[in-house]
Protein backbone atom coordinates (compact mmCIF):
# COMPACT_ATOMS: atom_id res chain seq x y z
CA UNK A 1 0.00 0.00 0.00
CA UNK A 2 2.53 2.57 0.89
CA UNK A 3 4.62 1.78 -2.08
CA UNK A 4 0.93 2.60 -4.56
CA UNK A 5 0.84 5.48 -2.35
CA UNK A 6 4.79 6.67 -3.50
CA UNK A 7 3.98 5.73 -6.86
CA UNK A 8 1.66 7.64 -7.20
CA UNK A 9 2.77 10.72 -5.73
CA UNK A 10 5.36 10.47 -7.57
CA UNK A 11 3.57 10.30 -11.09
CA UNK A 12 1.26 13.20 -10.19
CA UNK A 13 4.60 15.57 -9.13
CA UNK A 14 6.20 14.22 -12.34
CA UNK A 15 4.29 13.81 -15.00
CA UNK A 16 0.81 15.21 -14.26
CA UNK A 17 1.50 18.42 -12.52
CA UNK A 18 3.27 19.20 -15.88
CA UNK A 19 1.30 18.02 -18.28
CA UNK A 20 -1.36 20.23 -16.92
CA UNK A 21 1.38 23.19 -16.48
CA UNK A 22 2.71 22.52 -20.30
CA UNK A 23 -1.34 22.62 -21.52
CA UNK A 24 -2.68 25.37 -19.70
CA UNK A 25 0.43 27.29 -21.20
CA UNK A 26 0.01 25.95 -24.78
CA UNK A 27 -1.59 28.63 -27.36
CA UNK A 28 -1.81 28.87 -31.27
CA UNK A 29 1.75 29.97 -31.46
CA UNK A 30 3.18 27.10 -29.61
CA UNK A 31 1.26 24.21 -29.83
CA UNK A 32 3.76 22.98 -33.06
CA UNK A 33 7.12 22.81 -30.55
CA UNK A 34 5.63 19.35 -29.58
CA UNK A 35 7.11 17.58 -32.06
CA UNK A 36 9.53 14.83 -31.84
CA UNK A 37 11.92 12.69 -34.63
CA UNK A 38 10.05 9.48 -33.75
CA UNK A 39 6.41 10.01 -33.26
CA UNK A 40 5.28 6.75 -31.72
CA UNK A 41 8.12 6.49 -29.00
CA UNK A 42 6.37 7.70 -25.53
CA UNK A 43 7.21 11.35 -25.93
CA UNK A 44 6.28 11.11 -29.39
CA UNK A 45 2.57 9.72 -28.02
CA UNK A 46 2.93 11.83 -25.22
CA UNK A 47 3.01 14.86 -27.38
CA UNK A 48 0.35 13.98 -29.57
CA UNK A 49 -1.93 13.26 -27.09
CA UNK A 50 -1.22 16.72 -25.71
CA UNK A 51 -1.97 18.48 -29.24
CA UNK A 52 -5.40 16.47 -29.21
CA UNK A 53 -6.56 17.48 -26.24
CA UNK A 54 -5.55 20.96 -27.27
CA UNK A 55 -7.25 21.16 -30.31
CA UNK A 56 -10.51 19.63 -28.45
CA UNK A 57 -10.24 22.30 -26.06
CA UNK A 58 -9.97 24.85 -28.46
CA UNK A 59 -13.07 23.37 -30.43
CA UNK A 60 -14.89 23.23 -27.53
CA UNK A 61 -13.96 26.87 -26.39
CA UNK A 62 -15.55 28.20 -30.16
CA UNK A 63 -18.58 26.46 -29.71
CA UNK A 64 -19.44 27.80 -25.79
CA UNK A 65 -18.28 31.01 -27.60
CA UNK A 66 -21.00 30.96 -30.55
CA UNK A 67 -23.85 29.33 -28.19
CA UNK A 68 -23.04 32.68 -25.91
CA UNK A 69 -23.16 34.63 -29.39
CA UNK A 70 -26.38 32.97 -29.86
CA UNK A 71 -28.16 33.35 -26.81
CA UNK A 72 -27.21 37.12 -26.57
CA UNK A 73 -28.90 37.67 -29.94
CA UNK A 74 -31.84 35.82 -28.62
CA UNK A 75 -32.19 38.29 -25.60
CA UNK A 76 -31.99 40.83 -27.37
CA UNK A 77 -34.20 40.11 -29.92
CA UNK A 78 -36.51 38.81 -27.27
CA UNK A 79 -36.37 42.49 -25.81
CA UNK A 80 -36.83 43.91 -28.39
CA UNK A 81 -40.33 41.78 -29.37
CA UNK A 82 -41.83 42.92 -25.97
CA UNK A 83 -40.35 46.29 -26.17
CA UNK A 84 -42.40 46.34 -29.25
CA UNK A 85 -45.98 44.94 -27.72
CA UNK A 86 -45.55 46.77 -24.67
CA UNK A 87 -44.69 49.97 -26.16
CA UNK A 88 -47.23 49.46 -28.89
CA UNK A 89 -50.71 52.60 -28.03
CA UNK A 90 -52.78 49.51 -30.18
CA UNK A 91 -53.66 46.47 -28.02
CA UNK A 92 -51.57 43.10 -29.51
CA UNK A 93 -52.15 39.81 -28.23
CA UNK A 94 -51.52 36.23 -28.96
CA UNK A 95 -53.58 33.34 -28.88
CA UNK A 96 -52.23 29.71 -29.17
CA UNK A 97 -54.33 26.80 -31.24
CA UNK A 98 -56.15 25.99 -27.82
CA UNK A 99 -57.84 29.43 -28.32
CA UNK A 100 -55.77 30.69 -25.15
CA UNK A 101 -54.47 34.28 -24.78
CA UNK A 102 -50.61 33.66 -23.90
CA UNK A 103 -49.28 37.22 -24.65
CA UNK A 104 -50.51 40.67 -24.37
CA UNK A 105 -49.86 44.36 -23.80
CA UNK A 106 -51.43 46.80 -21.17
CA UNK A 107 -53.18 48.51 -23.78
CA UNK A 108 -54.99 46.06 -24.98
CA UNK A 109 -55.81 45.79 -21.07
CA UNK A 110 -56.58 49.40 -21.24
CA UNK A 111 -58.78 48.99 -24.49
CA UNK A 112 -61.10 46.34 -23.10
CA UNK A 113 -61.60 47.59 -19.88
CA UNK A 114 -60.57 44.36 -18.44
CA UNK A 115 -57.93 42.51 -15.72
CA UNK A 116 -55.31 40.25 -17.26
CA UNK A 117 -56.42 37.64 -15.18
CA UNK A 118 -59.73 37.89 -17.27
CA UNK A 119 -57.88 37.98 -20.31
CA UNK A 120 -55.69 34.61 -19.80
CA UNK A 121 -58.73 33.03 -17.99
CA UNK A 122 -60.75 32.86 -21.18
CA UNK A 123 -60.83 31.71 -24.54
CA UNK A 124 -60.61 34.09 -27.39
CA UNK A 125 -64.79 33.50 -28.54
CA UNK A 126 -65.53 34.47 -24.95
CA UNK A 127 -64.14 37.46 -24.75
CA UNK A 128 -65.23 38.45 -28.03
CA UNK A 129 -68.86 37.30 -26.86
CA UNK A 130 -68.46 39.48 -24.03
CA UNK A 131 -68.23 42.54 -25.90
CA UNK A 132 -71.33 42.10 -28.15
CA UNK A 133 -74.54 44.35 -27.64
CA UNK A 134 -77.21 42.65 -25.29
CA UNK A 135 -79.51 41.76 -28.41
CA UNK A 136 -76.96 39.69 -29.91
CA UNK A 137 -75.56 37.88 -26.76
CA UNK A 138 -77.69 34.43 -27.93
CA UNK A 139 -76.59 30.93 -27.16
CA UNK A 140 -76.54 30.43 -31.00
CA UNK A 141 -74.12 33.44 -31.74
CA UNK A 142 -72.18 32.03 -29.15
CA UNK A 143 -71.56 28.35 -30.66
CA UNK A 144 -71.20 30.21 -34.10
CA UNK A 145 -68.46 32.35 -33.04
CA UNK A 146 -66.76 29.21 -31.34
CA UNK A 147 -67.28 26.67 -34.11
CA UNK A 148 -65.74 29.67 -36.31
CA UNK A 149 -62.45 29.96 -34.26
CA UNK A 150 -61.87 26.34 -33.61
CA UNK A 151 -62.68 25.20 -36.93
CA UNK A 152 -60.14 28.11 -37.78
CA UNK A 153 -57.28 26.57 -35.39
CA UNK A 154 -57.72 23.54 -36.20
CA UNK A 155 -57.13 23.73 -39.71
CA UNK A 156 -54.58 26.60 -39.66
CA UNK A 157 -57.45 28.51 -42.64
CA UNK A 158 -55.21 31.59 -43.62
CA UNK A 159 -58.49 32.46 -45.68
CA UNK A 160 -60.12 32.42 -42.32
CA UNK A 161 -57.56 33.92 -39.70
CA UNK A 162 -55.58 36.20 -41.69
CA UNK A 163 -58.53 39.13 -41.66
CA UNK A 164 -59.12 42.98 -41.14
CA UNK A 165 -62.29 44.14 -39.59
CA UNK A 166 -64.06 46.74 -38.30
CA UNK A 167 -65.76 45.97 -34.83
CA UNK A 168 -68.03 48.10 -32.65
CA UNK A 169 -67.54 47.17 -29.10
CA UNK A 170 -70.09 47.29 -26.74
CA UNK A 171 -68.30 47.80 -23.17
CA UNK A 172 -68.41 46.80 -19.54
CA UNK A 173 -69.06 50.67 -18.86
CA UNK A 174 -72.27 51.14 -20.59
CA UNK A 175 -70.25 52.99 -23.72
CA UNK A 176 -69.51 51.79 -27.35
CA UNK A 177 -66.07 51.83 -28.81
CA UNK A 178 -65.16 51.22 -32.42
CA UNK A 179 -62.01 49.21 -33.21
CA UNK A 180 -60.34 47.79 -36.66
CA UNK A 181 -59.05 44.55 -35.53
CA UNK A 182 -56.09 42.83 -37.89
CA UNK A 183 -55.91 38.90 -36.93
CA UNK A 184 -52.90 37.11 -38.54
CA UNK A 185 -51.69 33.23 -38.41
CA UNK A 186 -47.98 33.29 -37.06
CA UNK A 187 -46.09 29.28 -38.13
CA UNK A 188 -43.11 28.45 -35.96
CA UNK A 189 -41.28 25.45 -36.21
CA UNK A 190 -42.79 23.87 -32.87
CA UNK A 191 -46.33 25.24 -33.06
CA UNK A 192 -49.08 27.39 -34.22
CA UNK A 193 -50.30 31.01 -33.10
CA UNK A 194 -52.20 33.54 -34.35
CA UNK A 195 -51.77 37.03 -33.35
CA UNK A 196 -54.47 40.07 -33.54
CA UNK A 197 -53.91 44.14 -33.73
CA UNK A 198 -56.65 46.04 -32.14
CA UNK A 199 -56.48 50.03 -32.94
CA UNK A 200 -59.12 52.23 -30.87
CA UNK A 201 -60.90 54.15 -33.82
CA UNK A 202 -63.19 55.65 -31.65
CA UNK A 203 -62.29 59.31 -32.50
CA UNK A 204 -62.14 58.69 -36.06
CA UNK A 205 -65.48 57.49 -36.22
CA UNK A 206 -67.11 60.03 -33.99
CA UNK A 207 -65.55 62.66 -36.11
CA UNK A 208 -66.62 61.03 -39.24
CA UNK A 209 -70.09 60.96 -37.75
CA UNK A 210 -70.15 65.03 -36.39
CA UNK A 211 -69.43 65.64 -40.13
CA UNK A 212 -71.54 63.76 -41.08
CA UNK A 213 -74.46 65.24 -39.04
CA UNK A 214 -73.24 68.86 -40.28
CA UNK A 215 -73.52 68.11 -43.91
CA UNK A 216 -77.10 66.37 -43.66
CA UNK A 217 -77.36 70.54 -41.46
CA UNK A 218 -76.21 71.87 -43.91
CA UNK A 219 -78.43 70.34 -46.42
CA UNK A 220 -81.19 71.20 -44.41
CA UNK A 221 -80.63 75.17 -44.27
CA UNK A 222 -79.74 74.47 -48.23
CA UNK A 223 -83.09 73.40 -48.84
CA UNK A 224 -84.77 75.76 -46.46
CA UNK A 225 -83.09 78.57 -47.76
CA UNK A 226 -84.48 77.72 -51.70
CA UNK A 227 -87.40 76.78 -50.17
CA UNK A 228 -87.93 80.22 -48.87
CA UNK A 229 -86.27 82.09 -51.99
CA UNK A 230 -89.14 80.07 -53.80
CA UNK A 231 -91.32 80.81 -51.80
CA UNK A 232 -90.94 84.78 -51.64
CA UNK A 233 -90.06 84.38 -55.31
CA UNK A 234 -93.48 83.34 -55.74
CA UNK A 235 -95.25 85.82 -53.45
CA UNK A 236 -93.49 88.84 -55.39
CA UNK A 237 -94.73 87.69 -58.92
CA UNK A 238 -98.43 87.38 -57.99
Amino acid sequence: VIIIIVLTITFRRCVSIPLVIIFRSLNSDNIEILKFKNPNDEFGKIAELIKNFYFQKQNLALQIEENIKKTKALEISERNFRSFIEQSSDGIAIFDKTGSVIEFNNALVTLMQTGSDQLTSQKVWDLQFQFLPVQKKTEDNYQTSKTYFIKALNSQDITMLNQRSELNLHMPDGTKKYINQTTFPIYLSDRFLVGTIISDITKIKQAELDITNALEKDMELHTLKNHFISTVSHEFRT
